[in-house]
């Protein structure tokens, strides 16, 4: 994005032509400076069509453009807030990086990237600013992540507590949570709080009287999810925070809860949705496997070479399997004669497993490769698993961890954008409430 000086100077230059002098209505005209850098209004009305027309798509009716405009706009400005902090701490997304994703992206889709680029340009959008879109997307990301997410620590002790505290199989229960926040600066004033409280109270009694949830997301949520209509989508138990689980123990599918105070504002939450309770049981394999590596003095044709004369050693003269691997196996498991222990599958590197996954009991493989190098496995047993106990310590662990990071993420985002100059050119932050809840810049 170019910097406020840069984009100044092309305004500049549009004033001194003749043409711009005969038509000043062409003009781009500024929405927002943010620090160091501004918004034009043209970018907020590109990203208003995209809103608009995602909120149609999914069968909503579009608040009024001068509601939504806000909205907008501030969305822009905090996107904006997150990519100067991360220039700051030299963060980039380069073309590599960029070009994976994109593939990635149209991998998970079934397509090829160009099939997933005419995909892109069949929908009206610009593939090259798709790809800048994503970059910065990309960006924030690994802001948020090295700010944020890097810096969460769960103890053992808490995923005792988290254990505890909640009863076997309330791990896979999630939830699909509507959400509305009325916020309120850092440092709010009692009046300022008393402001929020009454937007609240209001927002709830217009639910209670028949408005729709989602559209008064879109009008008047603080949440980084105001454009998709307060959505949080699915989200398992440990992820919800406390705050919210209490609420809702009490709502009925498709019911509201009455406001709900944090440090970051006023929160309405629906209950959308409840689903899960399952036991998980895996499929496990006992494998033994024997590996050598190519290096400076083994080529990898020597490598398979020898990993071929040890099987027809192990099949033909009927030497020992473990004896072999304590001798010649590089991998850690040579010392326990090539014994892997149980694991899933899935554990393993994507050769490995197509091989343990497909290979009868008690057979010896081909050779083959993998990252690693030469191998030659063989599985001894496979069984039915039930890995529940495990997996709920590590699904514990894991939920405790982005809870945590949610909760931190909301007050970092809000305290960095407290903390960045905004300056409204258009009016569209002029409004008081709107101005003390956001914090933003006269």
């Amino acid at each position: 994005m170019m910097t406020m000086i840069a984009r100044l100077l092309i305004l500049f230059f549009l004033f001194a032509t003749p043409l711009a002098q005969a038509e000043p209505q062409v003009l781009a005209r500024i929405a927002a400076v943010v620090d160091t850098d501004i918004i034009l209004e043209q970018e907020m009305l590109d990203e208003l069509s995209r809103v608009k027309a995602r909120i149609q798509a999914s069968g909503q009716t579009p608040p009024p453009d001068e509601i939504l405009k806000r909205q907008v706009l501030e969305h822009l400005i905090v996107k904006e807030v997150q990519m100067q902090a991360a220039d700051r701490v030299g963060i980039n997304v380069d073309d590599t990086f960029l070009n994976e994703q994109l593939q990635r992206i149209a991998s998970e889709n079934g397509m090829s990237l160009a099939q997933f680029k005419a995909k892109i340009e069949s929908e009206g959008m610009d593939y090259v600013e798709y790809r800048e879109m994503l970059r910065e997307e990309m960006k924030i990301q690994q802001l948020r992540q090295r700010t944020v997410y890097d810096r969460v620590v769960v103890s053992e002790q808490e995923v005792d507590d988290y254990l505890a505290q909640n009863p076997v199989g309330s791990e896979s229960v999630e939830y699909q949570l509507g959400h509305i926040l009325v916020g309120t600066p850092e440092a709010a004033t009692p009046e300022q709080v008393d402001t929020a409280r009454k937007e609240a109270d209001n927002l709830y009694e217009q639910i209670k009287q028949g408005a729709r949830f989602s559209q008064l997301a879109l009008s008047h949520s603080d949440g980084q999810r105001a454009l998709d209509g307060g959505d949080l989508g699915w989200l398992p138990q440990g992820r919800v925070p406390s705050l919210f689980l209490e609420a809702i123990e009490s709502l009925q599918k498709g019911q509201v809860s009455r406001p709900i105070r944090s440090p970051s504002g006023f929160h309405l939450v629906q209950l959308k949705g409840v689903r899960g309770d399952e036991r998980r049981v895996i499929q496990q394999v006992r494998a033994r496997h024997i590996l050598l590596t190519p290096n400076a003095v083994l080529s990898d044709e020597q490598a398979r070479q020898k990993i071929a004369e040890l099987r027809r050693r192990i099949v033909e003269a009927d030497e020992s399997f473990a004896e072999l691997a304590k001798a010649h196996s590089i991998d850690g498991s040579a010392a326990q004669g090539g014994d892997l222990g149980w694991a899933a599958p899935r554990e393993y590197v994507p050769a490995f497993r197509q091989v343990v996954e497909t290979l009868p009991l008690n057979t010896l493989s081909e050779p083959f490769r993998s990252d690693f190098g030469w191998h030659i496995v063989e599985v001894l047993e496979r069984r039915q698993y039930d890995e529940t106990d495990e997996y709920r310590r590590g699904m514990a662990r894991q939920e405790l961890r982005k809870m945590k990071a949610s909760e931190e993420e909301e007050l970092w985002l809000r305290r960095l954008r407290d903390q960045t100059y905004v300056e409204y050119r258009l009016g569209l932050g002029e409004d008081p409430d709107l101005a003390q809840l956001q914090g933003a810049t006269p």
